[in-house]
């Protein structure tokens, strides 16, 4: 992925990132949001935390961004699958 080669001080963290969610194999045009991803999931994590509906707001959005990690992964294994096909 083309976001590994980055100058900027986000590069190491997104490398991290995409890699504990396993998402190495995502088509380079989505290394932008990827990344985008990545740097608002780290900014929004040291942010503090006031009220109890606030923790089960967050930990309900978390598991939403959770699914949408494993979609990615599973669309990404779709859209391999397809080219393969496409290529015989």
């Amino acid at each position: 992925m083309s976001i590994f080669n980055g100058k900027d001080g986000w590069a190491k963290y997104t490398k991290e990132f995409v890699e504990s969610k396993n998402l190495q194999q995502v088509d380079e045009d989505f290394d932008d949001a990827l990344e985008r991803i990545a740097i608002r999931r780290k900014l929004s994590s040291s942010a503090p935390v006031l009220d109890r509906q606030s923790q089960y707001l967050t930990q309900f959005y978390q598991e939403m961004i959770e699914q949408n990690y494993i979609l990615m992964r599973q669309n990404q294994e779709i859209i391999n699958q397809l080219r393969k096909l496409n290529a015989k």
